[in-house]
């Protein structure tokens, strides 16, 4: 008869969650996106969430979301060096946004290719920022991207 053994993960606030982030940066990596997975009814608010994070700038995305508005939020975060607390509302990422998480991700910086100079957006996302993104566990089925989690350096259920 063998004994089996439980392995538990370490249970971590999000100071916590806050900190690896912070260094996973420092350690010269490229741009590291966070993941919140939001489980139950129970589960803290964007608003709760955004009060325990550094400085940050919220930006909801979801089927309905303008995406000027969207692109505001990000210019406004890296231009004061802020974080971004992304809320995937319904679990819905337009292929525009999921490109753009996958461009931070491997380069740090967003480009989107307006019409005319104006409308074109180009940021370099400053050392000091960070993004995080928020998602429901009930949401994570209605995600149209197979490496969705791939985007992800550290990920906090809460």
């Amino acid at each position: 008869m063998t004994m089996r053994q439980t392995q538990t993960m370490p249970k971590i606030n999000l100071s916590d969650f806050a900190d690896v982030l912070i260094k996973e940066r420092f350690s010269g990596d490229y741009f590291v996106l966070g993941l919140i997975i939001r489980k139950g009814d129970n589960a803290p608010s964007i608003k709760e969430i955004s009060s325990q994070l550094p400085e940050n700038i919220a930006v909801e995305i979801s089927g309905e979301t303008d995406d000027y508005k969207i692109i505001s939020g990000f210019k406004n975060a890296f231009e004061n060096k802020k974080w971004i607390l992304v809320s995937l509302k319904d679990g819905y990422l337009s292929p525009l946004w999921r490109e753009q998480l996958t461009r931070l991700r491997y380069s740090n910086l967003i480009f989107i290719q307006g019409k005319t100079a104006e409308t074109t957006f180009y940021a370099e996302q400053p050392k000091e920022a960070r993004v995080v993104v928020v998602i429901d566990e009930k949401n994570m089925e209605n995600i149209n991207y197979p490496k969705f989690l791939n985007l992800f350096g550290p990920i906090m259920e809460i």
